[in-house]
């Protein structure tokens, strides 16, 4: 469709998560480098969640962060590894991307699909299939045990959790 109706600007240039630090000490950012880039496929949709935790880091030079992009999901900068595929089934308005990552009380990573959809085959095989509509999801830190959590939205974007530690949207 997007080619269709001449929109090439959605491959013309790459988004790109950039790390900022203050290699001084003063409180300050003052160095910037990209981290990751290459996302400027049209069916990848907007970036609209980057996830950095420190705790995850693997040694004090090394970075770890999750970059929400569809119909792959989680890039890290040194390797590039996908955590499921088949976000984003359909074209639908720009913005009904993955986005809302979040880790939550529970210690695993929530995000959340607007209504393009998804098709997903889990690591461990469970097919997880809601064509038409936007999903909370959430799974293990590496990928695993990918689930459901709520369905039936339009295009949930940013998370919270209410008292009980129960997934809402905001928007």
């Amino acid at each position: 469709m997007y080619k269709k109706y001449n929109f090439p600007r959605f491959e013309q240039n790459s988004e790109r998560v950039k790390l900022i630090w203050d290699s001084t000490g003063s409180g300050k950012a003052d160095k910037a480098t990209v981290f990751a880039d290459g996302f400027n496929r049209a069916e990848d949709g907007i970036a609209a969640g980057v996830l950095a935790r420190k705790e995850v880091f693997t040694s004090p030079v090394s970075r770890t962060c999750i970059c929400s992009r569809i119909p792959r999901n989680a890039n890290q900068a040194d390797v590039k590894e996908s955590l499921a595929t088949g976000f984003g089934i359909h074209v639908q308005f720009i913005g009904h991307d993955l986005h809302g990552l979040r880790i939550g009380p529970d210690g695993k990573l929530y995000m959340s699909i607007g209504d393009r959809g998804l098709n997903i085959t889990t690591k461990e095989g469970r097919k997880l299939f809601y064509p038409d509509t936007g999903c909370v999801l959430r799974c293990d830190r590496d990928g695993s045990n990918l689930e459901v959590v709520h369905s039936g939205l339009r295009n949930p974007q940013e998370l919270a959790f209410d008292d009980y530690g129960k997934p809402v949207h905001l928007r």
